[in-house]
């Protein structure tokens, strides 16, 4: 599952490098397949948060239904970091 994690992950961020919004960010097929692994993801996740913060912590919301980022902390990528991995 790493390795699969890892391969999509680096199609992901290849395919968006050059986005500007989240909304493109988060439409690619390969976010989807990584959301759909479930659970299972979040601790390659939180692994990786720091390098891909945004997109990343909108996956680990959808899997696991709740917003780990503050209201408070909203475009703040280094909180948005800390909130994720408390």
């Amino acid at each position: 599952m790493e390795q699969m994690f890892s391969t999509l992950l680096e199609k992901w961020i290849a395919s968006t490098a050059h986005f500007s919004t989240i909304e493109l960010i988060i439409a690619r097929p390969e976010y989807s397949e990584i959301v759909s692994i479930g659970e299972e993801v979040i601790p390659l996740i939180l692994r990786n948060i720091h390098q891909h913060t945004i997109g990343l912590s909108c996956m680990l919301s959808e899997i696991t239904r709740v917003c780990p980022v503050k209201s408070e902390h909203q475009g703040l990528v280094k909180c948005i970091v800390q909130d994720c991995l408390q």
